[in-house]
């Protein structure tokens, strides 16, 4: 074995030998190229782009925020009234930070898209911003463990001069959630602090349904009673679990069926929760 190596070393010497002084250095060089290319591919990739976390233009209680990445031990730096967090881990930093209720829902989050053409027009910049507030919603409701997809519509008009001040302004949006499981009542809370947060559209503004268009009911909608009252959530869930599987059962028909067009279908469950001990 060291004698092939020797072999192999030789030939490699007589190889640089015989090499001039001009192939010698071509070699030196490309070798520093490539080297410096690497170096700097290496620099580029590992390098932490700290981009703001929150919009600056309102006070926010920073110190549960910093809490919060520590005990998660993610990069960060401190400026005043701001957080510079990893532009590649910004969007999980939000939806952590809007479903766990570290921010209020009326803290709106730095917008960190600038790629747009110089040329681009107003309305064409218009277009693409909404476009990408749009994607990067969906990204998020799409981490919630039971949501497959999402579609989100919002409308926010701009406040200008020549507003009323009555006028409405606030905006509103629109929420479509396909799951897998129907969401519990603080997961749909969660999912309308999402909007809230990256929309700047107050939470009660938000409108949140199924794929089959059923409003999803909301914690913060419902009376004190009836979040206590375990028994009316099971009679609840069961008549909606029965109401989308009679809507499943005629959907085909629906589209086959020429003396109706939709279909409506309400359900009154009775549950028994009287229980009888036998011994």
């Amino acid at each position: 074995m060291s004698g092939s190596l020797t072999e192999i070393f030789e030939k490699i010497k007589k190889f640089w030998s015989d090499l001039s002084k001009s192939q010698k250095a071509r070699i030196f060089i490309t070798a520093g190229i490539l080297v410096f290319a690497i170096v700097v591919t290496c620099i580029l990739t590992l390098r932490v782009e700290y981009v703001p976390l929150f919009s600056g233009s309102e006070e926010i209680d920073l110190l549960p925020v910093v809490n919060y990445l520590n005990s998660n031990n993610i990069k960060f730096k401190k400026g005043e009234n701001q957080i510079f967090v990893d532009s590649k881990r910004k969007a999980d930093i939000e939806f952590d930070l809007q479903t766990q209720g570290i921010v209020s829902p009326d803290v709106t989050f730095a917008d960190t898209w600038g790629q747009l053409s110089l040329t681009a027009t107003e309305k064409d910049k218009e277009k693409l911003w909404k476009h990408y507030l749009t994607n990067d919603l969906v990204y998020k409701l799409k981490k919630f463990e039971n949501v497959e997809n999402a579609t989100v519509q919002y409308t926010k008009p701009e406040k200008t001069f020549w507003v009323k001040s009555d006028e409405d302004q606030e905006g509103s949006a629109y929420v479509m959630l396909k799951t897998k499981r129907p969401l519990a009542p603080e997961q749909v809370d969660a999912a309308a602090l999402v909007v809230a947060s990256s929309l700047g559209i107050p939470a009660e503004r938000i409108t949140i349904v199924d794929e089959n268009l059923n409003p999803l009911f909301r914690q913060g909608n419902l009376p004190d009673l009836a979040r206590a009252n375990t028994q009316e959530e099971m009679r609840r869930q069961r008549e909606l679990e029965l109401e989308k599987k009679v809507y499943d059962f005629f959907k085909i028909g629906i589209a086959e069926n020429g003396h109706f067009d939709t279909l409506s279908v309400s359900a009154n469950a009775v549950l028994d929760f009287d229980t009888l001990v036998s011994s």
